[in-house]
């Protein structure tokens, strides 16, 4: 392979990855958002509301999910993942996310919250 062709290559594989975390860093981003959004109406006694944005926070972080494993699989298949801050800060947002998310829910289920059935 030649130089040119490897730069290209390079380039094209870093590209993709800055496209991969922002998708988990923009979908894992809306979790939290919905996670505010829904102890907000739980506060409020809008339970429908509070179902409904942990509906949606719940496939907002699949969606994010999905673009890690992908990524997971990648490397297991042996293909070399370059290191990326960005990526550090994806993974990073996608875990808090996910932890705030079973937290809320865990706070609500002591206050026997019907959003959450």
């Amino acid at each position: 392979m030649s130089e040119p062709q490897k730069t290209i290559e390079v380039t094209q594989v870093k590209q993709e990855l800055i496209e991969i975390a922002t998708q988990v860093i923009i979908h894992a981003g809306n979790v939290r958002a919905l996670v505010s959004k829904a102890l907000d109406a739980a506060h409020d006694s809008q339970m429908e509301e509070c179902k409904q944005y942990f509906e949606d926070a719940n496939h907002q972080l699949c969606l994010a999910h999905k673009c890690q494993t992908q990524l997971l699989i990648d490397e297991a298949r042996g293909e070399s993942i370059p290191f990326s801050i960005l990526l550090v800060h994806a993974q990073d947002t996608l875990m808090i996310a996910m932890s705030e998310l079973r937290m809320a829910k865990y706070l609500l289920r002591f206050q026997n919250c019907s959003c959450l059935t």
